[in-house]
């Protein structure tokens, strides 16, 4: 199970009651929205050997994870960033397959997260 960094999110959630903007919310909307297509992206960019294209998608995913306390997804991000720069030879489909579970789990551990603080009315 993915675990979050709950004191940042809930400093976000409490920033968020401050200005009254669903900040935890807004940004997990993104993850679930662009998160998919970001990973597809990923995908393709490694199949097609473009390791510049795949390092700007992974550093995307990871800023995105980052910011909602993902730290797992955030450090698999940096590896693979890493190695993009680095050493490309040394990335693996088993990574960008990884990323994606990683992902899916994380979008679960944020749904019960937010499921326990209903502040904000929860969009679909």
């Amino acid at each position: 199970m993915i675990q979050l960094n709950s004191e940042l999110l809930n400093e976000l959630n409490e920033l968020g009651r401050e200005i009254n903007q669903p900040l935890v919310e807004d940004l997990f909307k993104s993850l679930k929205q662009k998160g998919p297509v970001l990973l597809e992206e990923a995908s393709t960019a490694y199949q097609e050997k473009n390791f510049v294209q795949l390092e700007k998608i992974i550093h995307q995913l990871k800023g995105m994870a980052g910011s909602l306390g993902a730290y797992s997804v955030q450090d698999l991000c940096e590896t693979i960033e890493n190695q993009a720069q680095l050493d490309s030879s040394a990335i693996k489909l088993s990574q960008i397959e990884l990323l994606s579970e990683r992902m899916a789990e994380t979008n679960i551990a944020l749904e019960v997260w937010l499921k326990d603080r209903p502040f904000f009315i929860q969009a679909a």
